[in-house]
């Protein structure tokens, strides 16, 4: 545990573990937020509560004379700027590619501007080999240019240069680097940022910047989305990257690939490019638009190329072209490691996704490079390559790549950060009298639950505080079901009721009173450790999709959730701390999603994205544990699979070696969506009319369905051996026959195996 005193201040001050403080504000991209509290009460009528404020953003920015910044996108000085006072001064070390240039220079930018220093590039003598020149790549002309007043002049420089000033390197990926940076990522996690020298200086190849949210002394002062807005206004292409540049979109789809073969193959499977190709035709299969009807791919290997056309050329003309954003594969720099020596046509591509890709589909979504062009994309819509296994369909794209815990390598706390202490007074705020920190977390305790609100997007300074938490202590002293927050559409909100869970079963149901559309919910359980801001939150959730929170782990699980659904979640628990998560949807119970070894106790949690009215309710646990099918309208709509085919004149039986591997689905159209009709009554049966060609997939079988597949799709052509009636069984199955061919079939029920790990 750190322990640290304020400098100059004998005020007592007490240690809070970072689990016990104030989380970080959401990530909010509203310039003018509506926010809409509903308290739902067992056996009450409902209490609303209507609030409206105002976020400031870029052009709110109200900026106080003196300032030595013209604007700094809502970031917010943690002190009154004094223009008498010396000038203090942040230098930023350009290191490494430039897309760790670039992350490290946007979180350089946030902390001048939180600290009212003045951002300046290193010496010229002091970077890198590599070294960094701005107007080389960046429009430096251009209207708060990243290069512009960006270096040093010859006085401030001899003044830098003989201060002798210690580097700070927040940055950690191996345990080994523990040793000596960890001191640097506490500072930027704890310190106050009021100190009086006049330089620090600062070198990382990574995005510190998200350490400032989680400060307890600087994360009021910053906007959720301050790394998408810096990054947007401060970097436009110079004129030696634009002739570079991608100039005939928009693609509907771009795919960018950071690594080589064996380095892909690895990550994502023998079978990755077959994902990819599915993923691509999903989404052209609803894409109508006058613009490029071909896959735009990025890449600096040449394996890569090859296999990507060679899979293109030997496939169906129903694949689309694949066009190389770049002609010619620049020099590598050694070790083959996917860095171009050509630094132009790397960050042409960057600009080139951010600029002319609807969708985009990296195989890495680590990669510096993808991350800034996916934030410069007006409309973020990006399927990661350990998704392309489900298909890419439509809802389960990642809508906002803003950078969150990028000081814990790929998710891991390398240098348990978790486990750091910083000072706060006993009100749980900075002892700096100036500061008046925003509202953004609390909890309410009364006798009979544990209210708990997060993430309020508004501004309550301290005074107005104790009131407002007053006057919700005064409706609270009823059974509160559920707090719901309702924001703009971006980074999720999580509502968790705080009220104490049975060790052992656990039902509850959401109905959901109004869900806009643009919005999502998603219904589920979530650990007190476990439940933070944004897409922090890792809980057991089901949105349509079964969801840890932040990435879609079991696709096309049930219906989306919709206005006037009704979701329920089960919780049972076994004797060896394994508990099973099971899911309904309107009455019908959906099987167990999750499957997991937890000892903590789980709480209800909702996790919305955009606006959401929802009422939750405690209730009986169902007496359906197994996944049922769905109802349909008719009795022939569903999904069947095949059980017996005969064909021939004389209807021999055909041999199914797998039958499960054949699915036959039959849908109940309106207007002129269907291909085929019922007709008239042929006895027990039901007559067939073709109206058009039925739709069926173009990719070819594997060798020992190849011939089955010819037979039914000559049956259901039409013709004159086609197939021509149908029945459903008194058994519940579907029989269809034609002159050459009789086909039964059994309802199909999809399966899934439950998530053991989240």
């Amino acid at each position: 545990m750190i322990a640290r005193k304020d400098e100059g201040s004998d005020e007592a001050t007490a240690t809070h573990p970072l689990s016990a403080m104030v989380p970080s504000p959401a990530r909010n991209n509203s310039k003018k937020v509506a926010l809409f509290i509903a308290i739902f009460v067992w056996g009450y009528a409902s209490l609303s509560i209507d609030i409206s404020s105002t976020n400031r953003f870029m052009s709110d920015v109200d900026t106080t004379q003196g300032s030595p910044h013209n604007s700094c996108w809502g970031i917010s000085p943690i002190s009154p700027l004094d223009p008498d006072a010396p000038t203090k001064y942040l230098i930023f070390y350009p290191r490494a590619g430039m897309g760790n240039i670039l992350i490290s220079y946007i979180s350089s930018v946030m902390y001048a501007c939180v600290t009212g220093r003045i951002l300046k590039i290193a010496p010229y003598n002091q970077r890198e080999l590599a070294a960094f020149t701005c107007d080389e790549y960046f429009d430096a002309d251009a209207p708060g240019s990243i290069c512009e007043d960006l270096e040093m002049d010859e006085k401030l420089r001899l003044s830098y240069e003989s201060s002798q000033v210690e580097i700070k390197r927040p940055e950690a990926w191996l345990d080994s680097h523990c040793d000596e940076n960890k001191q640097y990522l506490e500072y930027f996690l704890c310190d106050d940022g009021m100190s009086n020298e006049q330089f620090i200086a600062v070198c990382s190849v990574h995005y510190w910047g998200d350490l400032l949210f989680d400060n307890p002394f600087l994360k009021n002062n910053l906007p959720a989305m301050s790394f998408r807005n810096v990054l947007r206004d401060k970097i436009a292409p110079s004129d030696k990257v634009q002739q570079k540049m991608v100039q005939d979109g928009p693609y509907h789809v771009c795919v960018h690939f950071r690594w080589g073969m064996d380095h892909t193959t690895m990550n994502l499977g023998e079978n990755w490019i077959d994902h990819l190709g599915t993923c691509v035709r999903n989404l052209f299969q609803h894409w109508h638009s006058y613009s490029q009807p071909k896959v735009l791919l990025f890449t600096m290997h040449e394996d890569i190329r090859q296999a990507v056309k060679q899979s293109s050329e030997s496939g169906s003309s129903e694949n689309h072209e694949v066009v190389f954003a770049s002609s010619d594969i620049p020099n590598w720099e050694p070790g083959g490691s996917g860095h171009s020596n050509d630094r132009y046509q790397g960050i042409a591509d960057m600009f080139s996704m951010g600029s002319q890709c609807t969708h985009l589909l990296p195989s890495y979504k680590g990669s510096t490079f993808f991350m800034i062009a996916a934030n410069l994309m007006e409309n973020v819509s990006v399927f990661p390559g350990d998704q392309w296994k489900n298909g890419c369909l439509e809802g389960s794209q990642v809508t906002d790549m803003i950078p969150i815990d990028a000081y814990w390598y790929e998710g891991n706390d390398v240098c348990n950060l978790r486990e750091s202490t910083c000072h706060v007074n006993d009100e749980g705020q900075p002892t700096a009298t100036s500061l008046k920190p925003a509202l953004r977390f609390f909890e309410v305790n009364n006798a009979a639950k544990k209210l708990t609100l997060i993430t309020v997007p508004w501004n309550l300074y301290a005074d107005d505080m104790q009131l407002y938490i007053n006057e919700l202590l005064g409706h609270c002293r009823r059974k509160v079901t559920t707090v719901f927050v309702v924001n703009t559409v971006g980074t999720p909100f999580n509502a968790r009721l705080g009220s104490d869970v049975p060790a052992s079963d656990l039902y509850y149901e959401s109905s959901v009173v109004d869900l806009p559309k643009g919005s999502s919910l998603g219904v589920g359980l979530v650990a007190k450790g476990k439940f933070l801001p944004g897409w922090k939150t890792k809980g057991c959730f089901y949105n349509g999709n079964i969801s840890n929170g932040s990435a879609g782990l079991i696709m096309s699980f049930g219906p989306r959730i919709k206005s006037g659904d009704s979701v329920g979640v089960y919780l049972r628990r076994s004797d060896e701390d394994l508990c099973e998560v099971m899911f309904y949807h309107n009455g019908r119970c959906l099987g167990a999603g999750f499957s997991l070894k937890e000892s903590s106790s789980l709480y209800p949690c909702l996790h919305v994205s955009g606006n959401a009215t929802v009422k939750v309710a405690s209730s009986s646990p169902p007496a359906v544990f197994t996944r049922e099918n769905g109802a349909m309208s008719d009795p022939f709509s569903g999904s069947w699979e095949i059980k017996r085919l005969f064909v021939g004149p004389e209807l021999g039986e055909f041999p199914l070696t797998d039958t499960s591997r054949f699915k036959l689905t039959l849908e109940k159209g309106e207007g002129k969506q269907y291909r085929l009709a019922i007709g008239d009554k042929m006895e027990a049966f039901d007559s067939i009319k073709f109206l058009g060609q039925c739709i069926s997939t173009r990719m070819m079988p594997q060798p020992e369905l190849e011939e089955l597949e010819k037979l039914i799709g000559k049956a259901l052509d039409g013709g004159d051996h086609g197939l021509k009636k149908m029945m459903i069984t008194s058994d519940g199955n579907l029989l269809i026959q034609g002159p050459i061919m009789d086909m039964s079939y059994v309802r199909h029920v999809d399966t899934f195996e439950p998530v053991t790990s989240i």
